[in-house]
């Protein structure tokens, strides 16, 4: 259907382009996650594909936005809800890339290796950088970090170095086992890989990024049976290089500290700080005012610091830090509850393959990061975040296809 030799090459650099786009910023991701919708769009009317848009993921996604424009034009103030910061009115993007790249990896399974060896390319050359800023203070392009006690690396002032390792990882493990599914020089030779990733996430100083990326690792060295030996002893190895470096390292055993004294003000005990726990309240109290469908989506950046009811502690910040709660807040019960339906479709699914396809590596890890990037306890970005949407988009566009490739 594609026959033209210019449409397939550009086709080919948006994928080669899209992981890079994530160390430059917002902008070049979410401006080739848009480009691909849009060709996509114009292929589905020109070839009549609407088979694509025909399974219940997507129609509960078009559903769910839908929730996100009538809330919006109901809110208080429709441009801040609906137009400007992440523009949720735009949401909708997301989905059709999703539809898009499942499409695309069917027709031809090179656009998925050329997104893998991109990654490798780009995950190699953050945890470079990283290292070199850990040992000599800036990193290679002469940027430090304006905190003592974080590891920023290509990424400058943002501290989103650990965010971005612990959702592009787990998607370069995927297509790893995809490709290579064998357990020989090379799968050791990436399994130290894996261990040098988790200690750069743990040097970053960003907590929800290690113990995510923690997790994953710790969970599919148990799900590959073959390489359930070889990971304990890494999972060793990483225990004693993190006590190494908490107890001859100042900044890790200040972040350290930070986390247990942040845990244990909190009063929750959740793996949150007391911070993020009177967000999470805040966005309690938003929603007891509108239960049914929210206040508008990102109308908690507009209300909490307008309304001292609202703020707990006088703590606010531009959303809430967790997916539930902010849906919750913002989308109302309704909102919720399909947020509640597609992560329970994850846990069954998982679970299924688990018990039924033991084999299928690669599904059971894209599904197994999707279970952690959603889990309900953890803090989260911004739901309409135009930087993290575009790797999560991605992450779901993986799991349908090898969902797909099952069937």
């Amino acid at each position: 259907m594609i026959r033209n030799l210019k449409i397939k090459q550009v086709l080919s650099l948006i994928f080669i382009l899209f992981p890079f786009g994530f160390i430059t910023g917002p902008f070049l991701s979410d401006f080739l996650l848009s480009a691909l919708g849009i060709f996509f769009l114009y292929l589905t009317i020109k070839f009549r594909l609407y088979q694509n848009y025909n399974n219940l993921f997507i129609k509960f996604s078009f559903l769910f936005f839908l929730l996100i424009i009538i809330s919006g034009f109901l809110s208080n103030d429709l441009y801040s809800s609906l137009i400007g910061y992440d523009g949720p009115i735009f949401f909708f993007r997301n989905i059709i890339f999703i539809i898009g790249v499942v499409y695309f990896f069917n027709f031809n399974e090179k656009y998925l290796k050329k997104i893998y060896i991109s990654f490798f390319a780009v995950i190699t050359f953050v945890i470079f950088d990283a290292i070199f800023q850990f040992i000599f203070g800036s990193n290679l392009f002469g940027m430090k970090s304006l905190d003592y006690n974080r590891l920023t690396g290509i990424f400058g002032k943002e501290q989103i170095l650990g965010h971005f390792l612990s959702y592009a990882f787990p998607i370069l493990f995927t297509l790893y086992l995809f490709f290579y599914n064998n357990f020989s020089k090379r799968g050791y030779l990436f399994g130290l890989y894996c261990l040098v990733i988790l200690l750069v996430t743990f040097i970053s100083g960003d907590r929800t990024g290690f113990l995510k990326l923690f997790i994953f690792l710790f969970i599919s060295g148990f799900i590959i049976n073959e390489f359930r030996k070889f990971f304990l002893i890494l999972f060793f190895l990483s225990i004693t290089f993190i006590f190494i470096f908490i107890n001859f390292n100042e900044k890790s055993s200040i972040r350290l500290n930070d986390t247990i004294r942040d845990i244990s003000l909190n009063k929750s005990k959740l793996p949150i700080s007391s911070g993020h726990e009177d967000l999470y309240l805040s966005g309690f109290r938003i929603f007891q005012d509108y239960p049914i469908i929210g206040a508008g989506p990102q109308m908690y950046r507009v209300l909490c610091p307008s309304n001292s009811d609202y703020s707990v502690n006088g703590v606010c910040t531009t959303h809430v830090h967790n997916y539930y709660i902010q849906t919750l807040s913002e989308l109302g019960i309704f909102g919720l509850l399909f947020l509640i339906f597609f992560y329970l479709s994850l846990v069954i699914n998982f679970l299924k393959k688990l018990f039924i396809s033991k084999k299928n590596y690669p599904l059971l890890c894209i599904n197994l990061h999707l279970l952690i990037s959603f889990l309900p306890i953890i803090s989260h970005f911004n739901f309409y975040n135009n930087w993290v949407n575009p790797l999560l988009a991605l992450s779901l566009g993986i799991y349908f296809f090898l969902n797909q490739k099952i069937k």
